[in-house]
This record gives C-alpha cells, sequence and structure tokens, in this order.
C-alpha cells in the first residue's frame, strides 16, 4: 500500500549526474519521484540507479532501484531493499451509542 511521503531524493544517472526532486508516494518497495527537470532519453526503463533519499526525520538512506515508469511529472521507481514506510494508521472505529430507554419503575 502507498503512503504520501515528503522526502527529497537524488538520482543517479552516473558517477558525476544525477537528477533532484522529491518522493511524492511510496510502498515499501516502491516509490514516485516529481523532478523539474526529465532530460528527454537519459533514463531508461529497466535499468537500476543508486538513489538517495532523505526522509522526514533527516535519516539519509541509499539504494538501488530500477526505472519502471515515466511520466511529464516524474519517474516511477521500484528499490531493490524494503523502504522505511509506516503502515496506514488505522482510523479511530466509533461505535454507535444506542439511546438509553428508561427503566420501568
Amino acid at each position: 500500500m502507498r503512503r504520501a511521503v515528503t522526502w527529497v531524493v537524488r538520482l543517479w544517472l552516473n558517477d558525476l549526474s544525477s537528477i533532484g526532486g522529491r518522493a511524492a508516494d511510496a510502498s515499501t518497495h516502491g516509490l514516485w519521484v516529481c523532478v523539474n527537470w526529465l532530460p528527454s532519453g537519459t533514463l531508461r526503463s529497466g535499468r537500476v540507479y543508486r538513489v538517495e533519499v532523505q526522509l522526514e526525520t533527516g535519516e539519509r538512506r541509499t539504494c538501488a532501484a530500477a526505472l519502471r515508469r515515466t511520466g511529464q511529472q516524474g519517474v516511477g521507481l521500484e528499490a531493490s531493499e524494503e523502504l522505511p514506510v509506516s503502515p496506514v494508521p488505522e482510523a479511530p472505529t466509533r461505535g454507535r451509542r444506542r439511546p438509553v430507554s428508561p427503566r420501568p419503575g
């Protein structure tokens, strides 16, 4: 299940060049990265890239991720390692209260 995240991401094209972006949502093995600039023909579907992620906590993680989709606003990546996505919190359940009837007296 995907969760909304606000991670800073750097997608390395090679040892010297990278593209910066922000992860909009993520699951344990995937993320959608929004980028401002995506050079045409630079990324290839199926190719594995080095990805650096800075989590909301400031912690940095690096992993390998395969390019699965490209779009006008970003790229979909499949990470080789599990990403630190917390499970969706359960919505509080509120039971319906039955009206209290007066007791016969």
